[in-house]
């Protein structure tokens, strides 16, 4: 999962980690925030929140992914606005900086999956001026800073906005265009894998569906720059209930025959090796874990939750007997 639900105060580690064993997940990709590590340029680091993550989730049986997030105020370029979370890259001057805390991360942690480097850098969300060649170079910090502590350890690009389109009034990227722009950059050298957020916005029965698209765009765009043999790790996907957009609903069990859909799909695909569902624990508005509607997990108003269809559907796939999830004939 893609799982921001602890950071957010929203969940305890221990029932988190349940949930996510519960649905039968390996893999947590968490955010590691620069910013919350080191504040300031004294040196000084704080990296107590992660550890206690990380070390849960390696006793679960769930291995982490972590995310190198949010460069500290101190890193960024004079005059640039500094939030929380900051999805400023920092100035060039603090590249070496930035390849030490990569080196860090990659030592103190050594059993993590990978680390990817970013967030969707095509998009104005996450990087307020997209520009491929400014996170190559990113992208190459973070790569030389984990491979100096550990070699094997991946690295994999940032996962690309799949369903994102050009659009110059605000900057956005379309994820093609945008990794096309990557590969003439240099960035084959600096990255095990490449990621791509494909969600399908609507059901993949409805010819509006963007899961194909985002996927053939990809792979057109690998074999376009000479490297369909590389991996493709399918760091978010995820399909969110409700209204959409010109009419209708999708309902938990559009969801579920959706995502379990993809699932078959992707699993099938010699090139893909990891599939991080978008997200564990429902989002409410105006939370950092994304908006309403993609829960496996769906809170209730007395402090409880309820497992959704797709929860369950894939608990009794994966996860004998399926924790939390009536039974239901075959």
């Amino acid at each position: 999962f893609n799982d921001a639900a602890v950071q957010d105060g929203r969940l305890p580690l221990a029932t988190d980690l349940m949930l996510q064993a519960g649905a039968g997940s390996r893999i947590w990709r968490m955010n590691v925030q620069w910013q919350a590590v080191e504040p300031s340029a004294t040196g000084l680091q704080a990296w107590e929140q992660f550890d206690t993550a990380y070390c849960g989730a390696l006793a679960a049986g769930i291995q982490p992914l972590l995310q190198l997030v949010n460069p500290p105020c101190w890193t960024l370029s004079a005059g640039a606005p500094c939030s929380s979370p900051n999805h400023e890259p920092p100035a060039r001057a603090h590249y070496p900086a930035l390849r030490r805390f990569a080196r860090s991360l990659a030592a103190r942690y050594p059993d993590a999956l990978a680390i990817q480097a970013g967030n969707e850098p095509n998009i104005h969300q996450f990087w307020p001026r997209p520009d491929p060649a400014a996170y190559t170079e990113y992208l190459r910090e973070v790569h030389l800073g984990v491979k100096s502590a550990r070699p094997a350890m991946p690295v994999v690009a940032a996962g690309l906005s799949g369903p994102a389109a050009t659009a110059p009034a605000v900057g956005d990227i379309a994820a093609p265009e945008f990794l096309d722009a990557m590969y003439r950059a240099g960035a084959s050298a600096w990255m095990d894998a490449v990621a791509i957020h494909p969600y399908p916005i609507v059901p993949l029965t409805d010819p509006r569906e963007r899961f194909h698209p985002a996927m053939s765009g990809l792979r057109a765009t690998m074999a376009r720059n000479g490297d369909a043999g590389r991996r493709v790790w399918v760091t978010e996907v995820g399909l969110a209930t409700g209204p959409v957009l010109g009419g209708g609903a999708i309902t938990e069990d559009d969801q579920a025959a959706t995502l379990e859909a993809i699932t078959a799909e992707l699993a099938r695909a010699a090139d893909v090796e990891v599939i991080v569902f978008h997200t564990l624990l429902q989002p409410l508005a105006g939370d950092t874990g994304g908006s309403p509607g993609f829960g496996w997990v769906i809170p209730a108003a007395n402090g409880t939750f309820r497992r959704s269809r797709v929860y369950c559907d894939f608990a009794r796939r994966l996860v004998r007997p399926a924790p939390g999830c009536p039974g239901r004939a075959s």
